[in-house]
């Protein structure tokens, strides 16, 4: 699949590239939570781990894909978590 120009091939080229990846977010402290790509494959949809905006531009910038908006939000708890 190829998105933006991040291809991630479903052999060991794709494993390399997302171990690739892995290690550059990890030197930014940026962890992928998840992503979505639209039907058309023309946009991409990510939640990340981060510390701050810059660091998810700083990994964007080196995988390819880029960043069109950053939402900060605020992590409630963990779900499913109860008050004891």
């Amino acid at each position: 699949m190829e998105v933006h120009g991040l291809s991630i091939p479903p052999n060991d080229d794709g494993k390399k590239t997302v171990a690739e990846v892995a290690a550059t977010n990890a030197e930014h402290g940026v962890t992928s939570v998840h992503s979505c790509v639209n039907p058309e494959l023309t946009q991409t949809f990510c939640v990340h781990d981060a510390p701050t905006p810059e660091s998810i531009r700083k990994v964007a910038c080196r995988h390819g894909p880029p960043v069109g908006c950053i939402t900060a939000q605020r992590s409630t708890g963990s779900r499913g978590a109860t008050d004891a």
